[in-house]
């Protein structure tokens, strides 16, 4: 099987941190292979180059994995949206 990774779609988005602070943020969605599973394809979710989840498909179902973090994580819902229909048609 070939590794290889693929932006599939990149967001700049402000979000309020819990502190009131209004920050900036860069969301990636890469399509990756998957080294534990038989380098199935999935999509990486990163934050300010930082991987903080994935999508996968299991079974007849997509499902979106966060890694625990003591940071909240706060992302664009229309972004998401965006992300999640691809991943049903390409996963």
């Amino acid at each position: 099987m070939i590794h290889f990774s693929v932006l599939v779609m990149e967001q700049i988005c402000h979000t309020l941190s819990h502190k009131g602070e209004v920050t900036l943020n860069k969301w990636n969605a890469l399509f990756v292979n998957d080294p534990d599973n038989d380098y199935n394809l999935i999509i990486e979710l990163e934050c300010e180059e930082e991987n903080v989840g994935y999508i996968v498909r299991k079974e007849n179902r997509i499902e979106v994995v966060f890694y625990p973090s003591v940071n909240k994580i706060t992302l664009p819902l229309e972004w998401l949206e965006n992300v999640l229909d691809k991943a049903k048609l390409e996963l």
